[in-house]
């Protein structure tokens, strides 16, 4: 797949993302990255011990529930899910294992994970001319030793989608969310259709059932959990099946959860003349709240009306907003780091990280990456278990460690069973142990022989008791 804007091929998710931006800048504005951190924050590259050919066409990041080793990866155009080995001290990215794929090589978008499932977003078809589309959500199970999955079930399918997909999954406990982007690029009614323009979600997966013995060679199983037309809007559904929770939204392509458990999304708007929509970011969306996607000057009639909600932040047209995530700990707790994936015809326009104040809206580019042929466009951000955030470059095939300012951690001491345990928190997983058997006598420390370990809640080290006194501290 190739993202030159003349290219004849097959264009990606987040080529379509960029696509037809206005033009706002000349050669002379390239640039390579640009750090605009402020004080506190740094970021450097993780994924230098693997090709970019292993790397690129990263539409989303996440990690599974209990794995804090390893980081998972959407391949857009190369149809598969990549496992990485993920070095919680360095954060490098190592070992490249391909853990599912889509034999029919169609573009492989959005994961996510409940229990030991993966659940993906599939484009088998669809574009403004090429109709009825074909958007799925899959679900890949039964995994090998070592954690190959061996079974795959399209349990939603026959999404008529068109220029534009269903993106990014967020699980929030037993329910799956999803955006689902336009069809056509104004939001014209006349190519639209109930299901284009909204989030989604399913209630409860657990719902859903995958025998294998009821799947077909077309991945189908004897029930497709999409809700029907009349059931779409029925948001009382539990059923598993896929329904309508908001609408209004052109392409709805980064959603999240903030601190509060409550939902945000990022949508692109549109740059065509005659049609120009602002690129935004929506805060706290709840059911049945409807965006401003079509905007009323363009004349159009919408297929469902919620309850209107109006942009948190007008990011303006064309930066292309994507992934986004939210800082946890530290003096900048609550606030959001923002993808933009850049525009096709401005290289200058997006490519970009933001800090956003989710109290005010106030925001300000942290970093710019790469205006360089081959252009950045950044896809996703994602907070790993550290309070740390994973940022990927879907074309160079960059994955970077944005760190923000993250409290000193604190050094906890308790004796059971006649070992010491010592322990401090996740955020402080770059420091290690040191001791020192002689601090009245001289300052020289020395890392501890003691192991290190990290548990769901804290890094750790047992060290035995004896009657030898030693001191501890941490340092980085």
């Amino acid at each position: 797949m190739n993202f030159l804007p003349n290219s004849q091929g097959r264009r990606g998710t987040l080529f379509k993302l960029v696509d037809a931006a206005l033009f706002l800048a000349s050669a002379g504005l390239l640039h390579a990255d640009s750090n605009n951190l402020p004080p506190g924050y740094s970021i450097r590259l993780i994924s230098s011990n693997l090709a970019p050919s292993l790397t690129m066409s990263i539409s989303q990041l996440a990690f599974k529930t209990g794995d804090m080793t390893h980081v998972y990866a959407a391949r857009d155009a190369m149809a598969k899910v990549s496992r990485y080995d993920y070095d919680p001290a360095t954060g490098l990215l190592s070992n490249e294992v391909m853990v599912a794929t889509n034999t029919d090589h169609r573009e492989l978008i959005g994961l996510g994970f409940h229990s030991n499932n993966l659940y993906v977003t599939f484009d088998y078809g669809g574009s403004r001319s090429v109709r009825p589309g074909d958007g799925r959500i899959a679900r890949f199970f039964n995994p090998d030793n070592s954690g190959v999955y061996q079974s795959r079930h399209d349990f939603v399918y026959g999404i008529d989608k068109g220029d534009h997909d269903l993106d990014m999954i967020k699980f929030k406990g037993d329910t799956l969310y999803v955006g689902i982007g336009a069809a056509s690029r104004n939001g014209d009614p006349a190519r639209e259709n109930i299901y284009t323009m909204t989030i989604a979600r399913i209630v409860d997966v657990n719902q859903i059932v995958s025998n294998t013995n009821e799947i077909g060679s077309d991945f189908k199983g004897p029930i497709n959990y999409l809700a029907s037309p009349a059931e779409w809007v029925n948001t009382n559904g539990v059923d598993g099946q896929l329904r309508y929770f908001a609408s209004g939204f052109r392409n709805p392509f980064g959603i999240n959860f903030d601190p509060d458990g409550d939902l945000w999304a990022s949508s692109n708007g549109n740059s065509d003349p005659g049609f120009f929509s602002e690129d935004v970011l929506f805060k706290k969306v709840s059911l049945g709240a409807q965006g401003d996607f079509p905007p009323p000057d363009f004349g159009f009639t919408n297929y469902i009306t919620g309850t209107p909600i109006t942009p948190f932040i007008d990011l303006g047209v064309s930066p292309s907003p994507t992934g986004f995530d939210f800082i946890r700990n530290g003096p900048d707790a609550g606030k959001v780091l923002l993808a933009q994936a850049g525009a096709t015809q401005s290289n200058a326009l997006g490519r970009d990280l933001h800090l956003i104040d989710p109290n005010t809206g106030s925001h300000q580019q942290i970093y710019q990456f790469s205006t360089n042929a081959p252009v950045s466009i950044i896809s996703d951000v994602l907070r790993d278990p550290y309070g740390r955030f994973l940022i990927a470059d879907y074309t160079r095939g960059d994955v970077w460690l944005l760190t923000p300012p993250l409290p000193r951690p604190a050094l906890s001491a308790a004796l059971t069973n006649g070992n010491l345990r010592l322990s401090w928190s996740l955020t402080g997983v770059e420091f290690h142990l040191e001791e020192n058997s002689e601090l009245l006598l001289t300052n020289t420390w020395q890392t501890s022989s003691a192991l290190s370990q990290i548990n769901a809640n804290a890094v750790e080290a047992w060290i035995a008791v004896t009657n030898s006194a030693r001191f501890f501290r941490l340092s980085k």
